[in-house]
């Protein structure tokens, strides 16, 4: 897994990898590109609605588990963040 420091920056590499543009996804999960483009880049952290409706897509195949672990990745200690990519890694 390649690492990366943010959450947005997690998500799009994601989508990419499964070939759904943020711009699409936007649709896909009623909110703005601007909404979802500030969390993208670092801006603004996901709410749980956001990140439950993004777990909803299922061309993603993400769980809403997998995505808290990607934005506590970005707000963790060295110690949490050894453990947390450890058990990212699990969900893979």
């Amino acid at each position: 897994m390649q690492t990366m420091e943010t959450f947005g920056e997690r998500l799009a590499a994601w989508c990419s990898k499964k070939g759904i543009s943020m711009y699409r996804l936007s649709q896909l999960i009623g909110v703005s590109e601007a909404n979802l483009s500030s969390i993208k880049k670092g801006k603004r952290p996901p709410s749980d609605e956001v990140l439950k409706k993004i777990a909803s897509v299922p061309e993603l195949d993400l769980t809403y588990a997998k995505l808290r672990a990607w934005l506590l990745l970005g707000q963790a200690t060295p110690e949490e963040l050894a453990y947390l990519k450890q058990e990212l890694e699990k969900m893979e």
